[in-house]
C-alpha cells in the first residue's frame, strides 16, 4: 500500500513497484482520510497490506503530517512493514557546510513545518 501515491515520490514508487508485477494498493484521498484515525484503521485492517509505503505529506501542516504517521504507526499490528520517506529538510541545511561530519544531522532541529514533521517521524 503506498499513500501519498499522487506526489512526485509516489508516484514513481508506484510505477516501479508495477513494473515489477507487484499489486499496488493506492489508496485516494476521497477513499480513505489519513487524518481520521478510525477510517485508517477499519482501511487497513480490511485490506491487511504487507507493506505500507507512507510518502503522503501536508507541507503546510505539522499537526497533520504528525497525525497521519501515527494514524499509521498505530496500525501497525495489521501490516508487515511501514516504510516513511524521509527528505533532506530533515536535517535543518540552514547551517550547512561541505564535508560536515555526520553527527550534525541529528545535533540540529529543522525551523520549518515540512523539516520538523520529517525530522520527528524519521526519529520515531
Amino acid at each position: 500500500m503506498v499513500v501519498g501515491s499522487n506526489g512526485f515520490i509516489g508516484k514513481n514508487i508506484v510505477e516501479y513497484l508495477e513494473e515489477q508485477n507487484y499489486n499496488v494498493l493506492c489508496p485516494k484521498r476521497n477513499d480513505l482520510d489519513l487524518l481520521d484515525t478510525e477510517k485508517v484503521f477499519d482501511f487497513i485492517q480490511s485490506h491487511i497490506p504487507d507493506v505500507v509505503i507512507h510518502c503522503a505529506v501536508n507541507i503546510n501542516s505539522l499537526i497533520d503530517n504528525l497525525r497521519i504517521y501515527y494514524n499509521l504507526e498505530r496500525c501497525s499490528a495489521n501490516f508487515g512493514r511501514m516504510i516513511t520517506i524521509g527528505s533532506g529538510a530533515e536535517y535543518d541545511m540552514k547551517n550547512y557546510k561541505p564535508m560536515m561530519h555526520e553527527s550534525y544531522f541529528s545535533n540540529h532541529i529543522p525551523s520549518d513545518i515540512y523539516g520538523l514533521s520529517k525530522y520527528v517521524t524519521s526519529r520515531d
